[in-house]
């Protein structure tokens, strides 16, 4: 599409090239009434129509001042442009309820969640806000001030996914107050002004109003540009950390079902600061959007470097704890579920296939995934004579399996959860291994030895088959 504005052509750029968005997606635009989410929406009507895209408006009026302008702003700009709007509102009650501390990150963490419900519903594909390349840098020098690693430091990320079909998008980062400005004076635009941006009662008003002139002063007109350009190459560097994280985590470092657990020998082997950054990548997975600080993290550094073998810290939301020989992460008061649903749900469809009595039963390759130690090769099939089986098949966990199992040749009993340990289950999962039980007691430890009574004679048999994961490579 051509375009003869810069601001249009650098939205353009900034928008269609991200890999959620295609021809005919539905975007969600917040628009306070601002000249920021002004020129926003103003730019996306006039490229929406080459892109197919389904524009709504989405204003959220919290109720923290008089905003009753703010919403007749809005119907007016929208009626001109032909785009529909969304009102929605809330009190001071709904924003004390959020954890945040202080009132505007109260509000803005309210506002973020209406307009997610609002997008989920109305099967979006982004949430597209107006936060611009200035308000990085202010966001930029308070995080300094306040104490940040790379990841604050990064600044506000351009695209965040929310959930699976939904991405929070900021397509103005590239450009600053002066573009939009601009942009708005081509249009002939008079955008309202929020009265609390006029005074230092808050600290990004003062950064606003003389940090960042004095950065202009030192650097001249240029100053704001290289300061943009600094916050979006920090952004770049958390990213790309973030990605190596990800490749080292799965490399073996660890595995994420049903919580994370770390190799505590293998993470001791990092220095603090790889240790810090993968307990915040980890947090973050756990709890999604919920971010370990430097200073939880520290802690959390504390309890893998412990010699306790009962070491673990808490923040109310993520809990960090030594749990046998992995450091594990879960939610704050989270359950282990009692096995791999997978494993469950799979394992339970291969047993229930016909009658395990019949002359012949084969269960051709379905795969129960569960984990198992590198230290013995697992057992990925078991063949169990047909004869042998007493009632029907079931799935049960190892601790709920009163009779030991008795493997071939070995003599004596040992008891199920004995079984999962030798596998190399974590000592949470120990507890919840599957084994496959009949009336007469166990005939498999997935994964492990058979029976002695179930091992097949060349007679009818059942075969099950299990792809066993490596626990730790």
């Amino acid at each position: 599409m051509k375009v003869a504005s810069p601001f249009e052509a650098a939205l353009e750029a900034s928008v269609a090239q991200l890999e959620c968005v295609g021809a005919g997606a539905a975007f969600d635009v917040a628009l306070s009434g601002g000249r920021d989410s002004v020129a926003l929406l103003l730019g996306l009507a006039r490229l929406a129509p080459a892109y197919q895209w389904k524009l709504r408006a989405h204003h959220v009026a919290h109720g923290l001042r008089d905003d009753r302008g703010d919403e007749a702003r809005c119907r007016s700009l929208c009626d001109q442009l032909g785009v529909d709007l969304l009102v929605s509102r809330f009190g001071p009650g709904e924003i004390a309820r959020e954890p945040e501390d202080g009132t505007q990150a109260k509000a803005r963490a309210a506002r973020y969640r209406v307009l997610e419900r609002a997008a989920r519903d109305r099967g979006a594909t982004c949430i597209l806000t107006a936060h611009h390349g200035d308000d990085n840098v202010e966001t930029l020098l308070l995080r300094l001030v306040r104490g940040a690693g790379l990841e604050g430091l990064g600044g506000i990320a351009p695209c965040l996914r929310l959930e699976a079909g939904l991405w929070l998008v900021r397509p103005l980062l590239a450009m600053g107050r002066p573009d939009i400005d601009q942009y708005l004076e081509e249009r002939q635009v008079v955008a309202a002004e929020d009265p609390t941006n006029a005074g230092d009662d808050y600290l990004r008003n003062r950064v606003r109003h003389h940090v960042l002139p004095a950065l202009n002063e030192l650097r001249g007109p240029g100053g704001m540009r290289a300061a943009r350009r600094s916050v979006s190459l920090l952004g770049r560097d958390a990213a790309a950390l973030d990605e190596l994280l990800e490749w080292l985590v799965a490399s073996g470092l660890s595995t994420r079902e049903p919580a994370w657990y770390l190799r505590t020998k293998a993470l001791r082997s990092f220095g603090p600061a790889v240790v810090v950054q993968v307990l915040r990548h980890a947090a973050r997975a756990v709890v999604p959007r919920h971010g370990l600080t430097c200073a939880a993290a520290e802690r959390g550094f504390e309890v893998v470097s412990s010699n306790s073998r009962r070491a673990s810290w808490e923040d109310g939301v993520v809990r960090i704890a030594i749990e046998g020989p992995f450091v594990c992460l879960r939610a704050a008061g989270a359950a282990l579920p009692r096995w791999n649903s997978k494993a469950l749900e799979v394992l339970e469809g291969v047993v229930s296939i016909g009658d395990p009595r019949a002359p012949l039963v084969v269960v051709d390759p379905a795969k129960v995934p569960l984990w198992a130690s590198a230290r013995r090769a697992p057992r990925q099939q078991a063949e169990i004579a047909a004869a042998s089986i007493r009632g029907e098949l079931e799935l049960r966990p190892a601790d709920e399996v009163e009779t030991g199992l008795e493997p071939p040749k070995l003599g004596g009993h040992k008891r199920c959860v004995q079984v999962a340990s030798e596998l190399g289950a974590p000592g949470p999962w120990r507890g919840s291994h599957p084994v496959v039980v009949d009336s007469a007691g166990p005939l498999w430890v997935v994964g492990g030895p058979l029976d002695a009574r179930a091992a097949a004679d060349g007679g009818a048999s059942v075969v099950l088959r299990a792809e066993v994961l490596p626990w730790y490579l």
